[in-house]
């Protein structure tokens, strides 16, 4: 930073704001300031940079040397190298001011501290009402203009009249700061303050003249008041420095009547935040700073923040959770069982082994040759179910990428377009495939556990058709039972279970589904606390929704959740049917519902929710730019955010507010954010109390998250 000296005003300039030396500053943070008021007193300039510079060793030699340090690091005070000093236009503090600027030059070579001195012309000696009133108006202006440039911005309460310190306190309420610094001194006789009046401060002061004063930290950080950055927001652009004016439209006029009338200012603020909008944030952000509020506006959400934030999982397949890399250890959980079978049938150790020499190759064209079919792998041999899939998962127990490859294509694939069709084909060696087995199904919940508290999920509901798990050596009541000790066992998370029908499926199936649903609500008083509702899921062309309501009729009686798939790859009637003739709580997807407002008006009113799941549903859809799941957001629908099955989508729980956001055009904020996150919760199948619970725990995570962020 360059040194300049100032020279002293010459003459007076009628109520003109007049800074010696004010120079061009990009509106850019990065500076930590000082700004410190003086009269004919230069010394309270060194005295309390000696206290934020330790380097310049003003209290080297003080008794209380180390009680200073300590509250220079319990308070976090930072080296300032920037300082603004306030004083009068009188020729009274031209003394003081060559004084200042004569002992910044002999600093200046070891220590760069860039200052500028701004005088006030036409006030002398601050004896009018007049001239107190436009030297608030000036400090107020200086402060704002550092407040807008700092890092740290320190503020003196020592220093020139009475009045000025007491104004120089008043814009740092207004305009907030890191701290509120001052510096006190002894009682001293005569001939010590005449000799401490000499001091030069360009070496250490003797204890015996140093030990009579004491730096202090009146107040700590202070944010900035909410009426400085109410529509329209106070800037040093709208109130510079050099403003030559009437004082009654000064920033001083301004920010008092704002003051007067805060009370009607922050109720307009929240009426404009609120209005348009059936849907409220949670209720703890509302009661957060404009400024933090506006700033949550347009801050854009990261990966990183996304992980840390409490959320939500309502639209999760239990048969598509296993990355590559997960498969495979869900696979090796049966590695016994896989052993014995190789060792008894001898085609499936032939296979094994060739399958193990292409995956030792990295050969792609051999495992294709080998496995034409994925699905078809299921009943390749006479052997039980998963074993087949699980002994070719369990050959890549080293690669897999390589098992990326072979399922996508590509070990780092695009995710594009794909259809319906070929996207369920990428699960084809997961779900009903692989969850054939004890071993398989405690370990698939264990690794959701353990993704779910990776990104902090705090609820999920997982989806499951524990009848199409029951082809080994489980019935589909073993199944639900294990998944229940399991999820049982984790404690921070909480866990619910939807049953599916499939529509692609026999109406036996869907039947055997819904009598499971019965049977174990009558038998086991344990399952009432898991089971959270029913779905009907699979290709929309293969059945609309009326078809089922017959078969769903046992359900609505017993008044249990229902979650539909509708309006993702069929037209909007497809989620009409579901809402009228299944009485849908929730919608998966709907993402043609937006073809029909009057129908979107009823899911507003009747707040009936939406599951968007943007991974899949570009990868099944396709959007460029016009998801709408902004537009749901705006119209006041409840829409959330889920994977539908990450391990497909290859995606994760914090990642898919990110795709979101992309596929939205990068129009989400983290206000938007915590919408979503709130819809969520609010939308589950949970009961009330423990919604409640959840919401407020984060609640209470979400604002320390905002400190942290902010």
């Amino acid at each position: 930073m360059n040194y300049s000296v100032f020279p002293k005003i010459k003459g007076e300039l009628k109520r003109a704001y007049t800074p010696i030396c004010c120079r061009n500053i990009k509106m850019i943070k990065g500076y930590n300031i000082l700004v410190v008021t003086m009269g004919t007193t230069w010394q309270v300039v060194p005295e309390l940079l000696g206290f934020t510079n330790s380097e310049l060793l003003i209290y080297h030699n003080h008794p209380e040397f180390d009680k200073i340090s300590k509250l220079r690091e319990k308070h976090g005070i930072q080296p300032v190298d920037k300082v603004y000093v306030i004083t009068t236009g009188g020729r009274q503090t031209d003394n003081s001011v060559e004084e200042l600027n004569r002992w910044f030059s002999s600093i200046y070579q070891n220590i760069k501290i860039e200052a500028e001195i701004f005088r006030l012309a036409e006030v002398n000696e601050l004896a009018s009402v007049e001239e107190c009133t436009y030297m608030a108006d000036y400090i107020y202006r200086v402060v704002l203009k550092a407040s807008e440039i700092a890092d740290q911005l320190y503020l003196s309460l020592a220093g020139g009249r009475k009045t000025m310190s007491a104004e120089m306190q008043q814009a740092g309420n207004f305009f907030g700061c890191s701290a509120m610094l001052h510096v006190v001194d002894k009682s001293m006789s005569s001939a010590v303050r005449a000799e401490f009046s000499k001091l030069t401060f360009t070496d250490s002061p003797p204890e015996k003249l140093i030990s009579n004063i004491m730096p202090l930290v009146t107040f700590g950080k202070i944010e900035p008041d909410a009426i400085t950055v109410l529509a329209p927001s106070v800037t040093s652009a709208g109130f510079p420095v050099q403003h030559i004016g009437n004082i009654s439209d000064s920033l001083y006029n301004k920010l008092h009547k704002r003051q007067r009338d805060s009370r009607n200012l922050l109720f307009n603020f929240t009426m404009n935040l609120t209005s348009g909008s059936s849907l409220t944030n949670f209720r703890v952000l509302y009661a957060l700073s404009p400024q933090v509020i506006e700033q949550l506006r347009v801050t854009k959400p990261t990966k990183e923040v996304m992980c840390m934030l409490p959320k939500t999982e309502l639209h999760c397949h239990f048969g598509g959770i296993a990355l590559p890399g997960e498969m495979i250890k869900i696979a090796l959980s049966n590695y016994e069982k896989i052993l014995e079978l190789k060792n008894n049938v001898q085609e499936y150790s032939a296979f094994l082994d060739d399958v193990q020499k292409a995956v030792d190759n990295g050969s792609i064209d051999c495992l294709k040759r080998l496995v034409p079919d994925s699905k078809g792998l299921r009943g390749k041999f006479e052997i039980p179910e998963p074993y087949a899939v699980a002994g070719f998962l369990s050959c890549f127990k080293e690669e897999p990428r390589l098992l990326q490859k072979f399922i996508y294509g590509s070990d780092s694939p695009e995710l594009e377009r794909i259809g319906i069709t070929e996207y369920e084909k990428l699960g084809d060696l997961q779900g009903s495939g692989l969850l054939q087995s004890e071993a398989s199904v405690r370990t698939a919940c264990r690794i959701l556990a353990e993704k779910c508290r990776r990104h902090n999920v705090r609820y999920i509901e997982v989806r499951c058709s524990p009848v199409n798990y029951s082809r080994g050596e489980l019935n589909a009541e073993e199944v639900v039972k294990i998944m229940m000790e399991e999820f049982e066992a984790v404690s921070d998370i909480y866990f619910n279970i939807i049953f599916i029908a499939s529509r692609h499926n026999r109406m036996s199936s869907v039947y055997r589904h819904i009598e499971l649903a019965e049977e174990m609500l009558e038998k086991h008083k344990n399952f009432r606390k898991f089971f959270a509702g029913f779905d009907l899921a699979g290709a929309e062309h293969a059945g609309s929704p009326v078809r089922f309501r017959e078969a769903f009729l046992p359900l609505m009686e017993k008044c249990i959740h229902l979650t539909i798939h509708a309006g993702e790859t069929v037209d909007v009637g497809s989620v009409w049917e579901a809402v009228y003739y299944l009485n849908a709580d929730r919608i998966g997807h709907g993402l043609n519902l937006i073809e029909d407002r009057e129908l979107m008006r009823k899911f507003r009113e009747r707040e009936i929710s939406i599951e968007m799941c943007p991974s899949s549903n570009n990868q099944i859809v396709g959007f460029a730019n016009n998801y709408p799941l902004k537009d749901y957001l705006d119209f006041g629908l409840k829409v959330t955010v889920n994977t539908d099955n990450p391990g497909i989508s290859l995606t994760d729980f914090s990642q898919e507010y990110i795709v979101a956001d992309g596929l939205c055009g990068g129009l989400l904020n983290l206000w938007d954010i915590f919408q979503l996150i709130k819809n969520g919760f609010e939308a589950s199948f949970v009961e009330y109390d423990i919604k409640d619970k959840l919401i407020s725990k984060a609640e209470k995570d979400i604002v320390n998250i905002i400190g942290d962020i902010f």
